[in-house]
């Protein structure tokens, strides 16, 4: 009998605790701080978030530009071998435009490849400073990241504006 009144007390007690902390959580989301440091953590989170989303949003640009690209490459192969297979279409002002295009795809692509190792010393960086929870040097990481990003979304579409001119040139 003592351990049944034992138990339903411990069970009051929990149904009533648990029915308090219910009625004291009115259901906002915001955390009603009016520290100020807590504030300014509160937004900086905010800033990474936002950061992180533009990260990954131009991971997804950069992967689309390169299928893009890459498809674009496929097709110039194809239209060179007919080239090939047909030399006497190719004049000497065609082939001259050929040149320059394949040239300037070149050095876009190798400016490009240079890019990538910039990235990933940012990552080991922003790593570094997630595990030290720098969150200034964190951010200056991301904002890194994010226009290292950019350089490579742009050099993507100058890329695939020079095969383009590459395929009306093989045309």
């Amino acid at each position: 009998m003592k351990k049944l009144i034992a138990i339903l007390v411990c069970l009051a007690v929990l149904t009533f605790a648990g029915t308090a902390f219910a009625k004291g959580f009115n259901g906002n989301r915001q955390i009603p701080y009016q520290d100020s440091k807590a504030q300014s953590r509160i937004h900086a989170m905010n800033q990474v978030r936002t950061k992180v989303r533009t990260v990954q949003n131009n991971e997804a640009e950069i992967r689309r530009l390169k299928i893009r690209t890459e498809q674009k490459i496929r097709e110039l192969k194809i239209q060179i071998n007919r080239v090939k297979q047909n030399p006497s279409r190719l004049t000497p002002e065609k082939a001259k435009n050929i040149k320059v295009s394949l040239g300037q795809v070149k050095d876009a692509y190798r400016t490009l490849e240079s890019t990538r190792g910039m990235i990933r010393r940012q990552e080991l960086q922003l790593r570094g400073n997630r595990n030290k929870k720098n969150l200034n040097g964190f951010l200056q990481n991301l904002d890194g990241i994010i226009s290292i990003q950019n350089e490579r979304i742009k050099l993507l579409n100058d890329t695939l504006k020079q095969l383009e001119e590459l395929r009306k040139s093989l045309a």
